[in-house]
């Protein structure tokens, strides 16, 4: 909440929203990377706490307007990109996923790894529909289903145990 040295944010919450936001939810969106109260809050607020309304997460990242969209007219490629929607939800989404640049978990990484292959607006949908498929899973289902939440040290653990197993196993010979 404070940019150093005693100087508080203008935009901080004065009471701490995490925990009513969860309260009056019953799931904490705020586990999920690049989520915080100040997205939640504007999420809920435009989604509502209804999430019956979307059959699925496909329908949920439409309705938002984070869906790739192919005009096509007799095999003639018309456009592409996505809907212009004008959503607060979708909005606040994308400010979460262009936030994740500075973090060092899976998401953080899987930005960075679409910005350097398709460039800053691409990532930033891409990830922001990922995110809302997050938040949908977690508030229907009261579950985080996707993605994982690890960090980079744990994943650079995993994968060196990985190969020293490799090393020490026997290669198998094949007859």
């Amino acid at each position: 909440m404070s940019l150093g040295r005693g100087v508080l944010r203008i935009d901080a919450p004065r009471r701490d929203l995490g925990s009513e936001l969860q309260r009056i939810t019953g799931v904490n969106l705020t586990r999920i990377d690049g989520i915080d109260v100040m997205v939640a809050q504007p999420l809920l607020s435009e989604v509502g706490m209804d999430m019956s309304r979307w059959n699925t997460k496909a329908h949920f990242s439409s309705w938002l307007g984070l869906c790739p969209d192919k005009r096509i007219s007799g095999d003639k490629l018309l456009g592409k990109g996505t809907r212009h929607v004008v959503n607060r939800a979708a909005t606040a989404l994308r400010l979460a996923a262009r936030n994740l640049s500075r973090s060092r978990s899976y998401l953080g990484t899987q930005y960075l790894r679409l910005h350097t292959k398709l460039g800053a607006p691409t990532a930033i949908t891409a990830m922001a529909q990922r995110l809302a498929r997050s938040t949908i899973c977690r508030q229907r289902d009261g579950v985080l289903r996707e993605p994982l939440p690890i960090t980079i040290e744990q994943s650079l653990k995993v994968c060196s145990e990985a190969v020293q197993g490799m090393k020490s196993g026997q290669p198998s010979s094949k007859n």
